[in-house]
């Protein structure tokens, strides 16, 4: 009898092969999950501390004594000191968790540098070549020859030493109207000397910016312009001798004045009768009767009077002189239009107009 050898079939197995590894991941992700949720319990909340107005490196202890982590971006052309925080996010009183990050706004100072000349220059590009160094730009319109929305004039003036953030105020010239016209005079020939004292204290150097805008519309004329000062006032940008170095003769002498004490506003002054100022007395007060009258145009009455001694004025005994007070420091009224580029150029146009028509030709 024989024997007959069958092979039986593989039976499948009773579980799947891909179930294993299958279940082996979804545990692997539910003990990632279970970890994950076992560690954010564990991060406790904490409350965001106020770091705004301390120094970065104080800011960065204070969070890190509250658990959490500081993130730096840093502002520039900011006047506080450098290094100071702003801002922050989240703010102070916010929840957060040990470890998160509060990021903060930090100052990177400011930058001196000298004031650039745009003078001449349209509004627009002006503008954007004082805010690309960080400057806040104010704009003035004034009536003006100058062409339509160009830069006639600027606080503080070109040359001065600034710092990024300063505010600078920016004279835009508008179309002109007849008070404030500048007639066609010719002063070819004629030599004027400018005497701006001074200002007491160091404050804004009032009598200087008057006088940069005066000698360009003499100059502008024709005429020779000297101006005169002490030697420790050169960092206006303007060419200075000493009043004993005016030599030859002139044909007018302007002082400007800003004394610290006394009575406010526009006065005209001239030196009262001598042996010494005869020569020169009846020119003398024609010319102060004449720009006294433009400055009338200014808005503000102007007061005429005498002073007994002068020693610019002396010094030229046989040409015409007259010393303009500016105002007083002492008067409200007169610091906050010392302030404004404006005015000065109002000024400095009325005094040309005085001389034009005492020395010029039409």
């Amino acid at each position: 009898m024989s024997i007959i050898e069958r092979t039986r079939p593989e039976r499948p197995p009773y579980v799947p092969v891909w179930v294993v590894p299958s279940a082996a991941a979804i545990g692997a992700a539910l003990l990632l999950v279970v970890g994950l949720s076992l560690w954010l319990g564990v991060r406790a909340e904490v409350i965001v501390p106020d770091v705004v107005g301390v120094n970065e490196a104080v800011a960065e202890v204070r969070l890190a004594q509250s658990t959490l982590t500081i993130e730096v971006t840093e502002r520039p052309f900011d006047a506080s000191e450098p290094g100071t925080v702003l801002d922050q996010d989240p703010a102070p009183g916010e929840t957060l968790r040990e470890g998160d990050p509060v990021r903060v706004v930090v100052s990177a100072g400011t930058e001196e540098f000298t004031m650039p000349d745009v003078v001449g220059l349209a509004l627009k590009i002006a503008k954007v070549q004082l805010e690309e160094r960080g400057l806040v730009v104010r704009i003035d319109e004034v009536h003006s020859d100058a062409p339509l929305n160009t830069v006639v004039s600027t606080n503080p003036a070109p040359g001065a030493r600034i710092r990024s953030s300063d505010m600078v105020r920016l004279s835009v010239a508008i179309k002109g109207d007849a008070t404030d016209a500048l007639l066609p005079y010719k002063l070819d020939g004629t030599v004027v000397a400018i005497d701006p004292t001074l200002v007491p204290g160091g404050a804004q150097d009032v009598t200087m910016e008057v006088a940069r805008r005066l000698r360009s519309l003499l100059e502008a004329s024709g005429a020779t312009v000297i101006v005169t000062r002490s030697a420790t006032a050169t960092a206006t940008g303007v060419p200075q001798t000493s009043s004993t170095e005016i030599t030859g003769s002139v044909s007018a002498v302007v002082g400007l004045d800003v004394p610290a004490t006394g009575a406010g506003g526009l006065a005209v002054l001239t030196l009262g009768d001598s042996p010494q100022t005869q020569p020169s007395s009846q020119a003398s007060a024609a010319l102060a009767d004449s720009i006294a009258a433009e400055l009338k145009a200014v808005g503000k009455p102007v007061a005429r009077d005498v002073v007994l001694t002068d020693a610019v004025l002396e010094a030229s005994p046989n040409s015409p002189g007259v010393r303009i007070r500016l105002g007083s420091l002492a008067a409200k009224t007169d610091t906050e239009l010392f302030t404004d580029p404006a005015w000065f150029d109002q000024v400095a146009r009325a005094i040309y107009r005085g001389l034009g028509e005492r020395l010029g030709a039409k």
